[in-house]
Order: C-alpha cells, then sequence, then structure tokens
C-alpha cells in the first residue's frame, strides 16, 4: 500500500514540473527548478523501489 502512495506523489511531483519545463520558457530560474524536481521525483522513485525490492 505504500508503494502507491509514494508513486502517486512521484508522479504528481513530475508532471508540476513537466508543465513548469514546458509552459516557462523564458525564465532559466523556473527551468532550473523544474529540471530539479524532474530529478527529485526520478530519486523518489529509485529509493522506493529499493525498498520494495529490498
Amino acid at each position: 500500500m505504500f508503494l502507491i502512495k509514494y508513486i502517486f506523489v512521484s508522479v504528481i511531483i513530475f508532471l508540476i514540473s513537466f508543465f513548469g519545463l514546458i509552459y516557462n520558457k523564458k525564465s532559466i530560474l523556473i527551468i532550473l527548478i523544474s529540471i530539479e524536481l524532474i530529478l527529485l521525483s526520478v530519486n523518489i522513485l529509485f529509493i522506493v523501489f529499493s525498498i520494495y525490492l529490498d
């Protein structure tokens, strides 16, 4: 059950940051923050699956 919660949180973070990349092409700061959030969501998934698979 915990797996679904963390996957959902990671997907939401990924989608927010992906839309931030698409809609804000002018501001380099927002682009960098969006890239950082994408990497954060991928790292959350890595950690969750490593705990799940032991």
